[in-house]
Protein backbone atom coordinates (compact mmCIF):
# COMPACT_ATOMS: atom_id res chain seq x y z
CA UNK A 1 0.00 0.00 0.00
CA UNK A 2 1.39 3.20 -1.41
CA UNK A 3 0.73 6.91 -0.25
CA UNK A 4 0.67 8.85 -3.47
CA UNK A 5 0.81 12.64 -4.63
CA UNK A 6 -0.14 13.46 -7.96
CA UNK A 7 -0.28 16.98 -9.48
CA UNK A 8 -0.73 18.91 -12.97
CA UNK A 9 2.25 21.42 -13.39
CA UNK A 10 0.89 24.36 -15.43
CA UNK A 11 2.88 26.80 -18.16
CA UNK A 12 2.27 30.00 -16.34
CA UNK A 13 4.45 32.34 -14.43
CA UNK A 14 3.49 31.66 -10.86
CA UNK A 15 4.50 34.47 -8.27
CA UNK A 16 6.18 33.94 -4.99
CA UNK A 17 3.72 33.26 -2.02
CA UNK A 18 3.20 32.02 1.57
CA UNK A 19 0.75 29.13 1.38
CA UNK A 20 -1.24 28.08 4.16
CA UNK A 21 -3.32 25.71 5.66
CA UNK A 22 -4.36 25.81 9.99
CA UNK A 23 -1.42 26.12 11.59
CA UNK A 24 0.63 25.18 8.56
CA UNK A 25 2.48 27.90 7.02
CA UNK A 26 5.31 26.94 4.26
CA UNK A 27 7.63 28.88 3.66
CA UNK A 28 7.55 32.03 0.71
CA UNK A 29 7.68 29.57 -2.93
CA UNK A 30 6.68 29.69 -6.53
CA UNK A 31 5.47 25.99 -6.76
CA UNK A 32 1.74 24.97 -4.96
CA UNK A 33 3.76 21.78 -5.07
CA UNK A 34 6.46 21.89 -3.17
CA UNK A 35 4.15 23.80 -0.86
CA UNK A 36 1.78 21.05 -0.76
CA UNK A 37 4.58 18.38 0.18
CA UNK A 38 5.26 20.60 3.04
CA UNK A 39 2.44 20.42 4.31
CA UNK A 40 1.71 16.43 3.63
CA UNK A 41 4.51 15.86 5.56
CA UNK A 42 3.97 18.59 8.70
CA UNK A 43 0.65 16.22 9.54
CA UNK A 44 2.01 13.28 9.19
CA UNK A 45 2.00 12.07 5.96
CA UNK A 46 4.91 9.44 4.69
CA UNK A 47 4.49 9.66 1.13
CA UNK A 48 6.02 6.88 -1.11
CA UNK A 49 6.29 8.60 -4.34
CA UNK A 50 5.38 11.75 -6.22
CA UNK A 51 4.13 11.88 -9.79
CA UNK A 52 4.36 15.38 -11.46
CA UNK A 53 2.45 15.78 -14.40
CA UNK A 54 3.59 17.53 -17.70
CA UNK A 55 2.83 18.73 -20.98
CA UNK A 56 6.07 20.02 -22.57
CA UNK A 57 5.37 23.25 -22.36
CA UNK A 58 4.91 22.51 -18.57
CA UNK A 59 8.88 20.75 -18.24
CA UNK A 60 9.89 23.93 -20.64
CA UNK A 61 8.68 26.59 -18.42
CA UNK A 62 8.62 25.47 -14.66
CA UNK A 63 10.12 21.94 -14.67
CA UNK A 64 13.50 22.89 -16.02
CA UNK A 65 15.44 26.01 -14.63
CA UNK A 66 15.63 29.53 -16.53
CA UNK A 67 11.84 28.28 -18.11
CA UNK A 68 11.06 31.58 -16.06
CA UNK A 69 12.68 34.93 -15.37
CA UNK A 70 12.80 37.11 -12.58
CA UNK A 71 12.41 41.18 -12.57
CA UNK A 72 16.07 41.29 -13.49
CA UNK A 73 16.03 38.80 -16.28
CA UNK A 74 17.73 36.05 -14.21
CA UNK A 75 16.48 32.54 -14.92
CA UNK A 76 13.98 31.47 -12.47
CA UNK A 77 14.93 27.87 -10.71
CA UNK A 78 12.18 24.98 -12.02
CA UNK A 79 10.20 23.09 -9.67
CA UNK A 80 12.48 19.88 -10.18
CA UNK A 81 15.74 21.52 -8.60
CA UNK A 82 13.22 23.11 -6.03
CA UNK A 83 12.34 19.44 -5.07
CA UNK A 84 15.76 18.24 -5.11
CA UNK A 85 16.99 21.21 -2.67
CA UNK A 86 14.37 19.45 -0.31
CA UNK A 87 16.25 15.88 -0.29
CA UNK A 88 12.46 14.28 -0.17
CA UNK A 89 12.87 10.58 1.42
CA UNK A 90 10.71 9.64 -1.63
CA UNK A 91 10.72 9.31 -4.99
CA UNK A 92 9.99 11.67 -7.69
CA UNK A 93 8.89 10.90 -11.05
CA UNK A 94 7.17 12.69 -14.11
CA UNK A 95 4.46 11.76 -16.00
CA UNK A 96 6.16 13.60 -19.76
CA UNK A 97 4.61 14.47 -23.01
CA UNK A 98 1.08 14.65 -22.38
CA UNK A 99 -0.80 16.49 -24.63
CA UNK A 100 -2.73 19.69 -23.84
CA UNK A 101 -6.08 18.05 -24.02
CA UNK A 102 -7.52 20.18 -26.67
CA UNK A 103 -9.99 17.11 -27.82
CA UNK A 104 -11.17 13.80 -26.71
CA UNK A 105 -8.63 11.58 -27.38
CA UNK A 106 -6.54 13.52 -25.83
CA UNK A 107 -8.24 13.80 -22.94
CA UNK A 108 -8.10 10.18 -22.55
CA UNK A 109 -5.15 9.81 -23.15
CA UNK A 110 -4.26 11.98 -20.14
CA UNK A 111 -6.57 9.61 -18.23
CA UNK A 112 -5.38 6.34 -19.33
CA UNK A 113 -1.27 7.34 -18.45
CA UNK A 114 -2.39 8.70 -14.99
CA UNK A 115 -4.13 5.78 -14.36
CA UNK A 116 -1.42 3.17 -15.52
CA UNK A 117 0.68 4.63 -12.42
CA UNK A 118 -1.73 4.19 -9.87
CA UNK A 119 -1.21 1.09 -8.33
CA UNK A 120 -3.62 -1.54 -6.35
CA UNK A 121 -4.84 0.34 -2.79
CA UNK A 122 -2.56 3.16 -3.05
CA UNK A 123 -3.72 6.08 -0.87
CA UNK A 124 -4.36 8.80 -3.00
CA UNK A 125 -3.43 12.75 -2.60
CA UNK A 126 -4.20 15.19 -5.34
CA UNK A 127 -3.60 18.12 -6.51
CA UNK A 128 -5.84 20.39 -8.57
CA UNK A 129 -4.13 23.68 -8.81
CA UNK A 130 -2.90 24.13 -12.19
CA UNK A 131 -3.48 23.22 -15.67
CA UNK A 132 -6.35 23.28 -17.52
CA UNK A 133 -9.89 24.08 -16.48
CA UNK A 134 -11.21 20.07 -17.34
CA UNK A 135 -8.47 19.16 -15.66
CA UNK A 136 -10.06 19.00 -11.73
CA UNK A 137 -13.01 17.41 -13.17
CA UNK A 138 -10.68 15.16 -15.17
CA UNK A 139 -9.01 13.96 -11.91
CA UNK A 140 -12.41 13.68 -9.27
CA UNK A 141 -13.48 11.26 -12.25
CA UNK A 142 -10.13 9.44 -12.41
CA UNK A 143 -10.39 8.98 -8.24
CA UNK A 144 -13.59 7.68 -8.35
CA UNK A 145 -12.67 5.19 -11.23
CA UNK A 146 -9.77 3.91 -9.55
CA UNK A 147 -11.53 3.39 -6.03
CA UNK A 148 -13.88 0.61 -8.03
CA UNK A 149 -11.13 -0.93 -9.89
CA UNK A 150 -7.99 -0.99 -8.17
CA UNK A 151 -9.64 0.02 -4.95
CA UNK A 152 -7.57 3.15 -4.07
CA UNK A 153 -8.68 5.59 -1.59
CA UNK A 154 -8.79 9.80 -1.92
CA UNK A 155 -7.17 10.90 0.90
CA UNK A 156 -6.92 14.37 0.02
CA UNK A 157 -7.50 16.72 -2.98
CA UNK A 158 -6.37 20.49 -2.58
CA UNK A 159 -6.07 23.39 -4.46
CA UNK A 160 -4.22 26.55 -3.74
CA UNK A 161 -6.06 29.17 -3.58
CA UNK A 162 -4.36 31.76 -5.30
CA UNK A 163 -7.06 33.91 -6.58
CA UNK A 164 -8.23 34.98 -3.23
CA UNK A 165 -4.77 35.27 -1.62
CA UNK A 166 -4.51 37.90 1.37
CA UNK A 167 -2.74 40.86 -0.58
CA UNK A 168 -2.58 42.72 2.55
CA UNK A 169 0.39 41.07 3.57
CA UNK A 170 3.76 40.93 1.34
CA UNK A 171 4.53 38.14 0.25
CA UNK A 172 0.88 37.60 -0.05
CA UNK A 173 -0.86 34.45 2.00
CA UNK A 174 -3.09 32.08 -0.35
CA UNK A 175 -5.20 29.28 1.69
CA UNK A 176 -4.56 25.40 0.84
CA UNK A 177 -7.96 24.19 0.66
CA UNK A 178 -8.97 20.66 0.69
CA UNK A 179 -11.56 19.52 -1.75
CA UNK A 180 -11.90 15.74 -0.27
CA UNK A 181 -15.86 16.38 0.72
CA UNK A 182 -16.15 16.46 -3.84
CA UNK A 183 -15.16 12.87 -3.87
CA UNK A 184 -16.66 12.23 -0.70
CA UNK A 185 -20.05 13.49 -2.22
CA UNK A 186 -19.20 10.86 -5.21
CA UNK A 187 -18.59 7.95 -2.64
CA UNK A 188 -22.36 8.68 -0.88
CA UNK A 189 -24.34 9.32 -4.72
CA UNK A 190 -22.69 6.12 -5.73
CA UNK A 191 -24.08 4.48 -2.35
CA UNK A 192 -27.24 6.20 -2.76
CA UNK A 193 -27.74 4.39 -6.04
CA UNK A 194 -26.54 1.36 -5.18
CA UNK A 195 -29.51 1.06 -2.41
CA UNK A 196 -31.84 2.79 -3.76
CA UNK A 197 -31.68 1.45 -7.02
CA UNK A 198 -30.37 -2.66 -6.09
CA UNK A 199 -31.28 -2.66 -2.08
CA UNK A 200 -27.28 -3.24 -1.59
CA UNK A 201 -26.60 -1.49 1.88
CA UNK A 202 -23.35 -2.43 2.19
CA UNK A 203 -21.59 1.10 0.74
CA UNK A 204 -23.85 3.40 3.03
CA UNK A 205 -23.11 1.07 6.40
CA UNK A 206 -19.14 1.09 5.25
CA UNK A 207 -19.30 4.97 4.48
CA UNK A 208 -21.01 5.80 7.93
CA UNK A 209 -18.83 3.79 9.92
CA UNK A 210 -15.93 5.22 7.95
CA UNK A 211 -17.27 8.63 9.69
CA UNK A 212 -19.00 8.09 13.16
CA UNK A 213 -15.52 5.50 14.14
CA UNK A 214 -12.85 7.92 14.31
CA UNK A 215 -15.67 10.40 16.40
CA UNK A 216 -16.44 7.46 18.67
CA UNK A 217 -12.59 6.57 18.96
CA UNK A 218 -11.93 10.30 19.66
CA UNK A 219 -14.23 10.36 22.48
CA UNK A 220 -14.41 7.19 23.74
CA UNK A 221 -17.82 6.33 22.96
CA UNK A 222 -19.81 9.27 24.53
CA UNK A 223 -20.46 10.92 21.49
CA UNK A 224 -24.39 10.38 21.18
CA UNK A 225 -24.79 11.50 17.84
CA UNK A 226 -22.21 9.06 16.60
CA UNK A 227 -23.72 6.44 18.79
CA UNK A 228 -26.77 6.96 17.34
CA UNK A 229 -25.24 6.67 13.62
CA UNK A 230 -23.53 3.69 14.22
CA UNK A 231 -26.98 1.73 15.39
CA UNK A 232 -28.72 3.16 12.75
CA UNK A 233 -26.10 1.58 10.07
CA UNK A 234 -25.99 -1.70 11.96
CA UNK A 235 -30.15 -2.14 11.72
CA UNK A 236 -29.91 -1.10 8.08
CA UNK A 237 -27.16 -3.73 7.71
CA UNK A 238 -29.30 -6.52 9.26
CA UNK A 239 -32.66 -5.73 8.15
CA UNK A 240 -31.06 -5.36 4.40
CA UNK A 241 -29.42 -8.95 4.65
CA UNK A 242 -32.52 -10.08 5.97
CA UNK A 243 -34.30 -9.83 3.12
CA UNK A 244 -31.09 -10.22 0.38
CA UNK A 245 -30.61 -13.36 1.89
CA UNK A 246 -34.20 -14.66 2.00
CA UNK A 247 -34.17 -15.13 5.97
CA UNK A 248 -37.62 -16.06 5.81
CA UNK A 249 -38.48 -16.17 9.88
CA UNK A 250 -36.18 -13.13 10.66
CA UNK A 251 -38.47 -11.37 7.58
CA UNK A 252 -41.95 -13.08 9.01
CA UNK A 253 -40.96 -11.90 12.75
CA UNK A 254 -40.02 -8.05 11.90
CA UNK A 255 -37.76 -7.69 14.96
CA UNK A 256 -35.29 -6.75 12.45
CA UNK A 257 -37.20 -3.71 11.02
CA UNK A 258 -38.72 -2.45 14.68
CA UNK A 259 -35.18 -1.83 15.53
CA UNK A 260 -34.64 -0.62 11.86
CA UNK A 261 -37.68 2.09 12.86
CA UNK A 262 -36.79 2.82 15.83
CA UNK A 263 -32.75 4.08 14.83
CA UNK A 264 -34.69 6.39 12.04
CA UNK A 265 -36.92 7.25 14.88
CA UNK A 266 -34.03 8.59 17.31
CA UNK A 267 -32.16 10.29 14.55
CA UNK A 268 -33.50 13.83 14.05
CA UNK A 269 -30.23 15.09 11.50
CA UNK A 270 -27.50 12.83 10.63
CA UNK A 271 -24.64 14.81 11.45
CA UNK A 272 -23.40 13.48 7.90
CA UNK A 273 -25.46 15.93 5.70
CA UNK A 274 -25.60 13.37 2.53
CA UNK A 275 -27.03 10.91 4.41
CA UNK A 276 -30.00 12.73 5.58
CA UNK A 277 -32.22 12.69 2.58
CA UNK A 278 -31.60 8.53 1.99
CA UNK A 279 -32.54 8.11 6.12
CA UNK A 280 -35.54 9.86 4.87
CA UNK A 281 -35.92 7.04 2.10
CA UNK A 282 -34.99 4.52 3.92
CA UNK A 283 -38.35 5.12 6.10
CA UNK A 284 -40.53 5.86 3.69
CA UNK A 285 -39.39 2.31 2.25
CA UNK A 286 -39.55 0.64 5.95
CA UNK A 287 -42.87 2.04 6.17
CA UNK A 288 -44.48 -0.61 4.88
CA UNK A 289 -43.07 -3.71 7.80
CA UNK A 290 -45.48 -3.90 10.04
CA UNK A 291 -43.82 -3.99 14.20
CA UNK A 292 -45.35 -7.20 14.73
CA UNK A 293 -44.57 -10.11 13.39
CA UNK A 294 -46.62 -11.55 10.41
CA UNK A 295 -47.32 -12.16 7.06
CA UNK A 296 -47.59 -8.83 5.97
CA UNK A 297 -43.76 -8.46 6.55
CA UNK A 298 -43.17 -11.11 3.80
CA UNK A 299 -45.04 -9.22 1.29
CA UNK A 300 -43.10 -6.12 2.34
CA UNK A 301 -40.24 -7.34 1.82
CA UNK A 302 -41.45 -9.13 -2.09
CA UNK A 303 -42.56 -6.08 -3.14
CA UNK A 304 -39.06 -4.41 -1.96
CA UNK A 305 -37.13 -7.35 -3.88
CA UNK A 306 -38.91 -6.76 -6.67
CA UNK A 307 -38.82 -2.59 -7.21
CA UNK A 308 -35.26 -3.67 -6.48
CA UNK A 309 -34.82 -5.90 -9.42
CA UNK A 310 -34.10 -8.84 -7.06
CA UNK A 311 -36.30 -11.60 -8.98
CA UNK A 312 -35.10 -14.66 -7.00
CA UNK A 313 -35.26 -13.30 -3.56
CA UNK A 314 -39.01 -12.10 -4.53
CA UNK A 315 -40.09 -15.86 -5.35
CA UNK A 316 -37.98 -17.33 -2.59
CA UNK A 317 -39.46 -14.57 0.33
CA UNK A 318 -43.31 -15.47 -1.17
CA UNK A 319 -43.11 -18.58 -0.97
CA UNK A 320 -41.20 -19.03 2.57
CA UNK A 321 -43.82 -16.19 3.26
CA UNK A 322 -47.30 -18.47 1.85
CA UNK A 323 -45.62 -21.49 4.14
CA UNK A 324 -45.41 -19.93 7.36
CA UNK A 325 -48.69 -18.23 7.01
CA UNK A 326 -50.37 -21.44 5.92
CA UNK A 327 -48.42 -22.98 9.57
CA UNK A 328 -49.69 -20.65 11.53
CA UNK A 329 -53.40 -20.94 10.07
CA UNK A 330 -53.38 -24.41 11.12
CA UNK A 331 -51.80 -24.07 14.29
CA UNK A 332 -48.25 -25.45 13.23
CA UNK A 333 -45.02 -24.37 14.74
CA UNK A 334 -43.47 -22.22 11.64
CA UNK A 335 -39.77 -23.10 13.28
CA UNK A 336 -39.67 -26.88 12.94
CA UNK A 337 -38.84 -27.97 9.41
CA UNK A 338 -41.09 -31.26 9.40
CA UNK A 339 -44.11 -29.59 9.94
CA UNK A 340 -43.27 -26.53 7.55
CA UNK A 341 -42.62 -29.86 4.59
CA UNK A 342 -46.47 -30.78 5.62
CA UNK A 343 -47.46 -27.20 3.87
CA UNK A 344 -45.21 -27.85 0.99
CA UNK A 345 -45.97 -30.98 0.13
CA UNK A 346 -49.65 -30.26 0.63
CA UNK A 347 -49.16 -27.39 -2.15
CA UNK A 348 -47.40 -30.13 -4.29
CA UNK A 349 -50.57 -33.00 -3.91
CA UNK A 350 -53.05 -30.26 -4.63
CA UNK A 351 -50.97 -28.95 -7.66
CA UNK A 352 -51.13 -32.66 -8.83
CA UNK A 353 -54.36 -33.21 -8.48
CA UNK A 354 -55.18 -30.40 -10.68
CA UNK A 355 -52.78 -31.07 -13.59
CA UNK A 356 -53.82 -34.64 -14.12
CA UNK A 357 -56.97 -35.30 -11.64
CA UNK A 358 -54.97 -38.54 -10.65
CA UNK A 359 -55.71 -39.82 -6.73
CA UNK A 360 -52.42 -42.05 -7.00
CA UNK A 361 -50.51 -39.69 -4.64
CA UNK A 362 -48.52 -41.94 -2.57
CA UNK A 363 -49.88 -42.75 0.87
CA UNK A 364 -47.66 -40.16 2.77
CA UNK A 365 -48.17 -37.26 0.86
CA UNK A 366 -52.20 -38.49 1.59
CA UNK A 367 -51.55 -38.50 5.48
CA UNK A 368 -49.71 -34.97 5.41
CA UNK A 369 -52.17 -33.00 2.95
CA UNK A 370 -55.10 -34.44 5.91
CA UNK A 371 -52.87 -33.62 8.56
CA UNK A 372 -52.63 -29.93 7.21
CA UNK A 373 -55.77 -29.52 5.32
Amino acid sequence: MRHVFISFLGSSKYKECIYARGDFQAEPMRFIQEATLDYLQSIGVNLNIAYILLTDKARDNNWVDGGQLDEDNRPLPGLQTCLKRKNLPYTIETIDKLPDGNDESEIMEIFTRTFEVIQPEDRLYIDITHGFRYLPMLMLVLGNYAKFLKKVTINGITYGNWEARDQSVTPNVAQIIDLLSLSQLQDWTSAAASYLHGGNATQITELTKDHYHPILRETKGANQDAQKLKTLAKALSVASKDINTCRGLKIFDGANFVALQNAITEIESSIIPPLNPIIQKIQEQFALFSTKGNARNGIAAAQWCFKNGLYQQTITILQETIVSFFCLKYGLDIKIEEQRKLVNNAFSVWTKSKKDDSKSFPLTCKSEYKQVL
